[in-house]
């Protein structure tokens, strides 16, 4: 097996994107450490 392939398969997946009005868009699928760190953004809202 490829070795990167290796290493991409144990990365989570993390999704970035500018919205429509300007606001950065952040989506995972659900891990506590990562929703515990979007949390400490200044004026960050959740939609599930």
């Amino acid at each position: 097996m490829d070795r990167n392939l290796e290493k991409t398969k144990l990365l989570p997946e993390i999704n970035i994107k500018k919205g429509q009005s300007g606001e950065i868009r952040v989506s995972f699928s659900y891990n506590p450490s990562f929703v515990a760190r979007v949390k400490t953004i200044k004026g960050h809202r959740r939609h599930p």
